[in-house]
């Protein structure tokens, strides 16, 4: 129990000559018993009409029983029927069957080449089958990725497996690190055999397929900065997904990794990544889809939108689903050293790697007319990015709630690249306030949010503590760049604005217009390296300040 033989490990020893071998000491001899042939019948390749006995011979093996192969064989019980089926029959405790179809349904049918089995014999062979039989994990395809609905004595390759990740708990799953054996995935883009499991809390498979989809369609090269979804699976009614390890998320990487990086050699990579992830975000923000329909299953919650599929009707314009993440925050955003670096990426001393958006347990579609008017108790948030609609009495969540968490991402990454990770907690603290609403007041819990109610709920304001640090330490910091002033005006000025709902209210940018402004302004960074790297007064004061 619990140990699997990996699948070429298994190729490689039932092999004909061996097969011979053992066929040869097992059995007895017989004049009308070609061993050469059983061995070349066990060995066969699987085709549609031809099929393998290699599982069923080790088994066998393991259980001591090779003389029972001729009955398998004569019966034609092969490895595609495996597992074995245990089912209760009257006074025996455990009777072992296979599947078969009957009139377009599946059925167990009695086996008589068990007949000559004990029942410690059965019970064994019900146990070791899982041996051979681990799955291997694999994605055909960009798109397909593939759903494994594993038996609950399935036995999955890990060779390693850690407790849940530090900062790798959330409250729609848990995380760990495991090693998959390399005979059992077929992710031959990866460097490595370590890969993130995520344990999904929720055992509601509505609330699966929802996530898997989402995933599913940003999934493979669909973009540099936006998680992959390898694989899923079902096993003892729980959820699983399946990603590439991380070697940290971007809290993680700002407190250990670099936590004191070098501007000069930053200032790019901070501006290739923050254009790379609004990218990221305007594929969510721009992906139309339609909804499911009744019956669809496992990967097909949201029919990809193309030209030819779409009803130009308004009824159908009207269905159209529109992609929102709603949970962007520094440790929903991991980081992955280059292939080329992976040596030197625990002490952080190499290339600066990629980074990406992941955990869409919070992402959701919506229909034109809800995408700009959703209800905020439908929404659950991160306490510190959370926008100010979110607290607001009329508050009315839409995309541009991305458009402000990622706002204060940037904010934070900013304060990291100029002053590194105390910086970053300097920040924190300054922004801290008592949260004094509810229990949340008798337990002096510290609000770290950037924005502060006004006018009982109905309006709000940023921070002046914010606004205080993007002058004084920001702006004010000595190595700050023309580029830096410029970012931090554009985060100030329209992402981190105050949306009331009204029609006379301001308005945050658009995803692909932040996303053109950030791009131009890499560009610049390129092609004028002092616009990057050369400190600079500030040109003009802030419309807020």
């Amino acid at each position: 129990k619990g140990f699997f033989i990996p699948v070429e490990r298994l190729e490689s020893l039932i092999q004909e000559e061996n097969v011979v071998g053992e066929l040869s000491r097992c059995l007895p001899p017989h004049p009308g018993r070609n061993i050469s042939e059983l061995a070349k019948q066990i060995c066969a390749m699987p085709t549609e009409e031809t099929k393998s006995y290699r599982k069923i011979f080790a088994i066998l093996v393991i259980l001591e029983k090779v003389d029972q192969i001729e009955n398998f064989l004569e019966e034609g019980v092969h490895d595609g029927d495996l597992p074995l089926i245990k089912v209760r029959e009257k006074a025996i405790p455990a009777v072992l069957k296979r599947r078969c179809k009957s009139q377009g349904q599946e059925i167990l049918c009695p086996l008589s080449c068990l007949s000559g089995f004990s029942l410690r014999d059965t019970m064994g062979f019900e146990d070791y089958q899982w041996a051979v039989l681990a799955p291997v994990f694999e994605r055909p395809s960009r798109k397909d990725v593939r759903y494994y609905e594993l038996e609950d004595q399935a036995i999955l390759p890990f060779t390693e497996q850690s407790q849940p990740h530090e900062m790798c708990h959330g409250g729609f799953g848990q995380v760990s690190k495991v090693k998959i054996h390399p005979e059992h995935h077929r992710f031959s883009d990866l460097k490595n055999n370590y890969f993130a499991i995520k344990h999904l809390n929720s055992q509601d498979e509505q609330a699966f397929n929802a996530e898997f989809d989402m995933l599913s369609k940003f999934s493979g090269d669909a973009h540099d900065h936006l998680i992959t979804l390898l694989a899923a699976y079902k096993q003892r009614n729980s959820f699983y997904l399946i990603f590439p390890w991380a070697e940290a998320n971007l809290v993680q990487y700002w407190a250990k990794v670099k936590p004191k990086p070098d501007f000069k050699q930053a200032v790019v990579w901070v501006a290739m990544q923050c254009e790379g992830l609004v990218d990221g975000l305007r594929q969510i923000h721009k992906y139309e889809s339609f909804p499911k329909t009744p019956g669809a299953g496992v990967g097909t919650q949201v029919k990809e939108h193309t030209k030819e599929a779409v009803d130009s009707s308004e009824s159908s314009a009207k269905m159209k689903l529109y992609g929102r993440h709603g949970d962007i925050k520094p440790a929903n955003v991991l980081w992955f050293p280059d292939l080329d670096d992976e040596a030197s990426a625990s002490d952080g001393s190499g290339t600066y790697g990629t980074l990406k958006l992941t955990d869409f347990g919070l992402s959701e579609f919506h229909t034109f007319d809800s995408r700009s008017n959703l209800s905020k108790s439908r929404i659950a948030a991160s306490p510190s990015y959370r926008p100010p609609e979110y607290d607001m009495e009329q508050g009315r969540i839409s995309r541009s709630y991305d458009i402000w968490t990622l706002g204060c991402l940037y904010l934070e990454f900013i304060a990291w690249l100029l002053g590194g990770w105390d910086l970053v907690k300097l920040f924190m603290v300054m922004r801290a306030t008592t949260d004094n609403t509810g229990a949340s007041e008798r337990h002096h819990v510290k609000d770290h949010t950037f924005f502060e109610l006004q006018e009982d709920g109905r309006d709000a304001k940023i921070k002046d503590s914010v606004t205080e640090f993007i002058k004084v330490k920001l702006h004010g910091h000595p190595l700050c760049s023309e580029y830096i002033h410029d970012f931090l005006d554009l985060i100030e000025e329209q992402m981190l604005v105050i949306e009331t709902g009204d029609k006379a209210s301001s308005r945050r940018i658009m995803c692909g217009s932040l996303h053109k402004r950030l791009q131009e302004m890499r560009q610049k960074c390129d092609n004028d390296p002092a616009y990057a790297l050369t400190p600079a007064m500030r040109r003009k004061s802030s419309t807020r300040a």
